[in-house]
């Protein structure tokens, strides 16, 4: 039996289908889930069509060993609160179905604007840095709640 099984959120374009790519070729990779509101290109994912923020995607996470949640909308065209709304609802939506459907490993990607470009900061800056951007930064106040919702996942759902 080969590695883990990896859910990938927002598996059809970017990094997303970058990553759905590289993980379904890769020999370390038991078998690689890519949701995503519509279907892309990768032939050897098993591809789950539907919007992170429906709960239905606890259920295509069943089995997964780690979820990578990459469907985020960053287009700073998009109405503030529609993408707000997709963002931190989705990601909210994802972790609480893989803690139900027995992922014990989630990846949230966001972005190292959520630390603040402050003259005092560590170099290099660890991942439990204080988070201390300010949420009035264009597109940066999405990305600091995912974060947020991040680190009190395990608190509440420890396993």
């Amino acid at each position: 039996m080969r590695g883990p099984v990896v859910a990938v959120t927002g598996a059809a374009s970017g990094v997303g289908d970058l990553l759905t790519r590289r993980l379904a070729a890769s020999e370390e990779i038991k078998r690689v889930v890519a949701i995503d509101e519509r279907r892309g290109e990768v032939a050897e994912a098993q591809w789950h069509i539907l919007d992170v923020r429906d709960p239905a995607i606890a259920e295509k996470l069943r089995g997964a060993d780690v979820v990578v949640h990459l469907a985020v909308d960053l287009d700073l065209e998009t109405d503030p609160a529609a993408r707000t709304a997709y963002n931190v609802r989705g990601t909210q939506t994802v972790l609480t179905a893989a803690a139900a459907a027995g992922v014990h490993r989630v990846v949230l990607c966001t972005s190292a604007m959520v630390y603040g470009a402050l003259p005092d900061n560590d170099i290099p800056l660890s991942e439990d840095a204080e988070l201390r951007a300010t949420a009035e930064a264009t597109g940066v106040g999405d990305m600091l709640e995912i974060e947020r919702l991040g680190r009190r996942a395990p608190a509440r759902t420890p396993a």
